[in-house]
């Protein structure tokens, strides 16, 4: 069992799992959602629960997706039109807290949390920061430190999961709600200028947090019913077909 729950919508893929040739105790669980990315854990769970392993940050994960294994290296089809791949060796110029959980953020307020990060090498100047999933977590260039950076300097910047003007509401012309309580996740990418070349100019951070909601909300399960086929003409077709389904309800 696990402690992180899937995205609260459609769009969880199918669960997979890798080993190293076979190897006991290396099997790693895969899982990839909209909300969460991509997530694994240590398939053979430790007291019960399933450990989590730690990623680079993944958004805009299609739905329904499995990833794909080849060369030590994993890839992933983003909806943006994109595709991610996860392994090649990369020289980061941070090392910074990563992921950053927010936890439980009830839905109207503001949340924040602090990125520690300390310079790798000599970092010239810190050029700003670019946002995934803005619709929940935000940071501002002007809160960032300037520099320059020496090898072992630390800095430290807040970031914000902001739900004030978060509602459960329907999105426009649907009866889809546009957020549902549960988690999501987003990534934050620290732009550098490095005093050295060989490292990335982008270093990133995984963000996570649950969305609750004071307010009680139904949620229904299975969400859609099949009458399944009826035939033109027939006695189903001219009273209606009438069928008996149980239906499991709970107040979120």
């Amino acid at each position: 069992m696990t402690d992180e729950a899937s995205a609260g919508r459609v769009g969880a893929g199918v669960p997979t799992i890798t080993s190293l040739d076979g190897t006991p105790g290396s099997a790693i669980l895969w899982l990839t959602d909209p909300d969460n990315g991509l997530r694994a854990w240590k398939a053979v769970p430790e007291a019960g629960k399933m450990i989590r392993i730690p990623l680079p940050p993944t958004s805009f994960v299609n739905k329904f997706q499995r990833p794909v294994f080849g060369n030590k290296k994993i890839y992933l089809s983003t909806s943006n039109g994109q595709i991610l791949c996860l392994g090649s060796p990369v020289a980061l110029p941070l090392t910074c807290s990563s992921p950053v959980d927010f936890g439980n953020v009830v839905l109207g307020t503001v949340a924040t949390l602090s990125v520690n990060c300390t310079c790798n090498i000599p970092v010239t100047s810190i050029a700003g920061v670019v946002i995934q999933n803005s619709k929940y977590f935000t940071a501002s260039n002007t809160s960032l430190p300037t520099g320059p950076y020496a090898k072992g300097s630390a800095f430290s910047f807040p970031v914000y999961m902001n739900l004030t003007d978060t509602v459960i509401a329907n999105m426009p012309n649907t009866t889809v709600p546009g957020v549902i309580p549960g988690p999501v996740s987003g990534a934050i990418n620290i732009l550098t200028n490095n005093g050295v070349t060989g490292y990335s100019t982008s270093q990133p951070i995984s963000l996570a947090g649950i969305l609750v909601s004071n307010a009680a909300i139904l949620q229904v399960t299975p969400s859609e019913v099949s009458f399944g086929g009826v035939v033109v003409g027939s006695p189903d077709a001219i009273a209606g077909r009438l069928i008996q389904h149980k239906h499991a309800c709970k107040m979120v």
